[in-house]
């Protein structure tokens, strides 16, 4: 391939024009596999074509962007770009070279100025964050609670794991009844998330402003938990209990299985999906059973069950922002709860606009921001915890 023909499949990445073959034909050029060699030359490459433009990138400038791109490649900041299906993982690696290339661009124009007053407040990402509430209504900080300090509740001795990680653990407690209804509800705060792993052994990973409310101990007839936001479920198998998350607009019942549900109030749809064993979706109309791989989607109160994306999916669980052709209103839902910023749109038009990449959650807000403005069809504005759409 030409470096003519190679720089026009840049600039037609850059603009958000490129098809999906010539997609194809550029990621095929590159051949990245993870390897520094072939990274570099995929970068010489790069800045050869955009050459052609009289654009020449300093080495410094060449180092940094081969660092984030090394970064993406190699999984660091829970990243794992190698399990990512070959077209995610490329446009990962794309929009990372692509974003440098245009970060360089613009510190060479008068109009550096304004994307650096535009983006001076920068918002760090969310992290480990959540409160317990106790049966008896105190509330505990978990981001402050030591690994050492246990809570003991109804037989059941709550503690933090060496990762973090909160425990119930049930001790047989002569004094407490097996029919004690005593319930906690763990909560996330926009730029938070947790796991708890349940008296009965099921590991639940609780995404940013969510939350669980559930038995202290389980009964044995059921395991009933009621969740808001999202989660990702892997539930102990326990044929004789079954295992019962409701949300607002459904129930699902499952026996043991790995599972995610996305339920957020402002959400246009709720979303299960299923990643092992089988769960039914019950709402007020019927009951639908979906196999692994399968998603039900409950919008206008009907379930529709369609093959499901699960790297999209679970992308949140594991580390990323991963999106194949969502919508920037889609999009900017997400990165308002796990930043915990606010979002207004001066120009309503640009919240349909379409967008595909990847990048780490672990980012700060600007690495995020600058990624979809390479397109050029959409600018930002970060003002404390505001952050402000424009055309």
């Amino acid at each position: 391939m030409t470096s003519k023909q190679i720089n026009s499949l840049l600039r037609s990445y850059a603009d958000g024009t490129i098809s999906k073959e010539d997609f194809d034909i550029l990621i095929s050029h590159f051949k990245l596999t993870g390897n520094d060699a072939e990274i570099l030359a995929a970068m010489d490459d790069i800045w050869h074509s955009l050459n052609a433009y009289e654009f020449s990138a300093p080495e410094d400038v060449k180092k940094s962007i081969f660092k984030r791109l090394t970064q993406q490649t190699s999984g660091k900041n829970n990243l794992k770009i190698k399990q990512l299906k070959p077209w995610y993982r490329y446009a990962a690696a794309v929009l990372v070279v692509a974003a440098g290339a245009a970060i360089y661009l613009a510190t060479q124009s008068p109009a550096n100025q304004s994307i650096a007053k535009r983006y001076k407040n920068d918002v760090k990402p969310g992290f480990e964050q959540a409160t317990l509430t106790l049966a008896n209504g105190k509330v505990v900080n978990l981001s402050q609670a030591n690994n050492q300090g246990t809570i003991q509740e109804h037989g059941v001795i709550i503690k933090k794991g060496a990762d973090g990680t909160l425990l119930y653990h049930y001790k047989a407690d002569p004094a407490s009844s097996n029919t004690d209804t005593s319930h906690n509800t763990i909560k996330t705060p926009r730029g938070g998330q947790f796991q708890v792993v349940l008296s009965d052994g099921s590991h639940v990973w609780l995404n940013t402003a969510s939350s669980l409310t559930f038995p202290v101990k389980f009964n044995e007839q059921n395991r009933t938990v009621k969740l808001t936001g999202e989660a990702y479920f892997e539930v102990a198998k326990n044929a004789k209990s079954p295992f019962l998350v409701i949300t607002d607009k459904q129930q699902v019942k499952v026996l043991g299985t790995h599972f995610d549900i996305n339920a957020y109030a402002d959400e246009p749809v709720t979303k299960t999906t299923l990643l092992e064993g089988k769960v039914s979706v019950v709402t007020a109309q019927k009951s639908t059973t979906i196999s692994p791989g399968e998603q039900a989607v409950f919008a206008n109160g009907n379930v529709s069950v369609k093959t499901a994306d699960l790297e999209e999916a679970m992308a949140w669980k594991n580390g990323l922002f991963l999106y194949n052709q969502q919508s920037l209103e889609n999009i900017m839902r997400q990165v308002s709860r796990w930043y915990n910023v606010d979002v207004v749109y001066e120009d309503q038009d640009v919240r349909k606009q379409l967008f595909s990449g990847a990048l780490s959650r672990f980012k700060n807000i600007s690495e995020m921001l600058e990624v979809l403005e390479t397109t050029g069809s959409v600018h930002f504005k970060i003002e404390g915890r505001r952050v402000t759409v424009m055309q």
